[in-house]
């Protein structure tokens, strides 16, 4: 599985990986997790509690290897306040019932 940790909204080229999978999403998905419970929503759902689990599997992995490696104490601790802001931010949005 490869990962892609947007640098950018706006940069460009984007990795081949990332081409593929929005093109597969939008091709045989293509549809807004939590909207009315169809088979494309509950596959939209399932990806995004797939990335979910992703982010929270990687945060408890960052501590430890930050301790190990120095060097990349700065990177991995704003990589870590950035995500928990997405999180409360989604979370925030949810709770309204808005992920439209």
């Amino acid at each position: 599985m490869d990962a892609y940790l947007d640098n950018a909204a706006t940069s460009w080229p984007k990795p081949e990986s990332v081409y593929r999978a929005v093109s597969r999403f939008m091709r045989l998905v293509g549809a807004t997790p939590g909207r009315s419970g169809h088979r494309r929503e509950e596959e939209a759902a399932r990806i995004c509690d797939s990335i979910a689990e992703a982010v929270i599997a990687t945060s408890r992995m960052m501590p430890p290897y930050i301790r190990e490696h120095p060097e990349f104490g700065e990177t991995g601790n704003r990589m870590l306040a950035i995500w928990q802001e997405g999180v409360d931010a989604f979370a925030k949005t949810a709770s309204r019932g808005d992920l439209t």
